[in-house]
């Protein structure tokens, strides 16, 4: 049922600036939707393409029914006439009632030719629900009155409280009151036979059944479910999702509530019910979101649905609502009207603005004019004052040499500097060198003991084997100590400075009499220019994953920065000039 919705508030006139802002501001936050309201936009330009395409369901819809109708005439055995009649009263119900109604005769004919209750009371419900979606409810009471009294097989009982659950919530749009106690009588009717838990009836009728906010959550859940399990040319699937929008609604979920209205109302177009009070109630959710132009286009198709369909239940409430959107929607262009002739009167201000601007700028190029002639009477005054900087330029000119002299000193400090790096590369480089070495023996012993193994010399490679093997974790654990020992010597402070780059949490502490360990050899060797994890595993005798691995671990463990944990490795441990050299600097500044 559609409730009478208030017409939003008129907005007062703002002056022009501030409107741009806000304009401005809605536009930007128009491109920055949630997730739910682009699931709602979506749903809408859904809707908006299914009643575009409208007539073309009609073209098809139109050839089915005509291929029914060929079908029914062309058969000679009264059940499959039955049949196909049955099938063309369907698809009459909600689409042309007349053809429904003629239909409804010939079904009850071939009953009666029959002699087969069951078909009577199929077609007397049919022809019930057709009277009861058009408003002729005294004759849809007349006509159930007649089913309640024939004998019902199961299906057909269940049929019969379904339709007489339709029945009351007609007639309860009808009568404007919401006859509770019937419906929920039928329900619970319908539950009693049993039905499995996520079927169609039963979710239908715990649908109109629930009462409390947690069981219709709890009812809206279960409705959710079964959708995603049904295809949407389901005869259910329109029902089931009205019926999950309708409990959205009801819930404070109106997002959730447009999305299931619509894929409701968009199988009813895709299966061309001309019966879509939905179409009206989607209007309305809309028409209180502020989007104006979509409630009336919304009304104006429901209007022209109406016309091929006699919707005697609702034509007073679409009445009210095509009214509110219509005087709402003078109020938007009275507004928009408004805003107009601000823009108006701000482009006014503007081009008043830019006179202004104009005559302000004839008057600097005027006062620049004016200023070039000053400027030139001072050239001639700031020749003079050449003349007289030259001769401070001589005076500079021996302040220079001396300054030359004192650069020559600092360039000699500097190549001072140079040697004793070059030295202790030199020494380091000795001592890769060295490791090298001890590791290319324990090779050739590994080759000699291959040469045995293959001569059978096994005591000969027994004592090898352990001796090689000793040999290389001494010389390995002598590499690490001497490369310790020699890389502290030039970077003393770099286990400080390293852990200063991780989190406070997450900095290494060494072992006792342990000066560096696996992960900071490995970027002792990034500080001295070695990057590739290939060597560095080469050189400390572990294998590249290992390496790749520790470096890993590392950076995942730094705090953050805009450099790579390489990058600033590398600027850990810089050298510092000894304190003579920088006296001299300081002197030369000073002098």
């Amino acid at each position: 049922m559609l409730q009478t919705l208030p017409a939003p508030p008129a907005i007062p006139a703002l002056p022009a600036l501030l409107l741009a802002l806000l304009l401005a501001s809605s536009l930007a936050s128009c491109g920055h939707r949630s997730p739910a309201e682009e699931r709602v936009q979506a749903s809408l330009a859904q809707l908006d393409s299914a009643i575009i395409r409208m007539p073309q369901y009609g073209v098809a819809w139109e050839a089915r029914l005509s291929n029914l109708k060929q079908k029914a005439a062309s058969a000679t055995d009264i059940e499959a006439r039955y049949f196909y009649t049955s099938l063309l009263i369907d698809s009459y119900t909600f689409y042309e009632v007349d053809s429904a109604l003629h239909y409804v005769e010939q079904s009850l004919d071939l009953a009666r030719e029959s002699q087969c209750p069951d078909w009577t009371t199929e077609t007397l419900m049919a022809q019930a629900r057709v009277c009861s979606s058009t408003g002729y409810m005294d004759e849809a009471r007349d006509l159930l009155d007649q089913v309640k009294l024939r004998p019902m097989t199961e299906g057909l009982r269940m049929g019969y409280y379904l339709q007489e659950v339709y029945y009351w919530t007609q007639h309860a749009i009808y009568k404007d009151v919401w006859f509770e106690d019937p419906v929920r009588a039928y329900c619970d009717s319908i539950l009693a036979m049993n039905p499995p838990a996520d079927a169609p009836q039963a979710l239908w009728a715990r649908f109109y059944r629930e009462e409390e906010d947690a069981r219709k959550e709890e009812v809206r859940g279960d409705l959710i479910s079964r959708l995603a399990k049904m295809r949407k040319d389901d005869i259910w699937y329109p029902r089931l999702s009205t019926a999950a929008g309708i409990l959205s609604q009801v819930l404070g979920h109106e997002g959730d509530a447009l999305v299931y209205l619509i894929e409701g109302l968009c199988a009813d177009m895709a299966n061309v019910r001309r019966l879509l009070p939905t179409l009206s109630t989607v209007s309305n959710i809309v028409f209180r979101r502020g989007d104006i132009d979509r409630a009336m286009r919304y009304s104006k198709a429901y209007l022209g649905i109406r016309d091929d369909y006699t919707d005697h239940l609702r034509a007073m409430s679409l009445s009210n609502t095509a009214f509110r959107v219509y005087g709402t929607t003078i109020q938007q262009l009275e507004h928009d009207s408004t805003i107009h002739r601000h823009f108006i009167a701000s482009l006014l201000v503007g081009f008043l603005l830019l006179l202004a601007l104009v005559v302000v700028t004839w008057w600097l190029l005027r006062r620049q004019v004016r200023l070039r002639r000053e400027l030139a009477a001072s050239h001639d005054q700031l020749e003079d004052s050449l003349r007289q900087l030259q001769l401070q330029q001589d005076e500079l000119h021996q302040a220079g040499e001396s300054l030359q002299e004192r650069n020559r000193l600092l360039a000699q400090a500097q190549q001072s500097l140079q040697e004793a790096n070059y030295l202790k590369e030199e020494y380091i480089g000795q001592l890769f060198g060295l490791c090298s070495e001890y590791m290319k023996r324990v090779e050739d012993i590994q080759i000699s003991v291959g040469r045995k193994f293959k001569a059978k010399q096994w005591d000969d490679l027994s004592r090898m084997a352990a001796s090689a093997a000793e040999m290389r974790n001494t010389a390995q654990k002598e590499f690490y100590e001497r490369f310790d020992a020699i890389f502290l010597g030039i970077f003393p402070n770099f286990v400080e400075e390293f852990n200063a780059l991780l989190r406070p949490e997450e900095r290494i502490i060494l072992r006792r009499g342990e000066r560096l360990n696996t992960d900071l050899r490995i970027y002792a060797l990034v500080r001295l220019g070695i990057n590739n994890s290939v060597k560095i595993a080469r050189i400390l005798g572990v294998s590249a994953q290992t390496v790749y691995n520790a470096r890993m671990k590392m950076r995942s463990l730094a705090t953050e920065s805009t450099l790579s944990l390489p990058e600033r490795v590398r600027a850990l441990g810089h050298w510092t000039a000894p304190a003579n050299v920088e006296a001299e600097a300081e002197m030369d500044i000073q002098d």
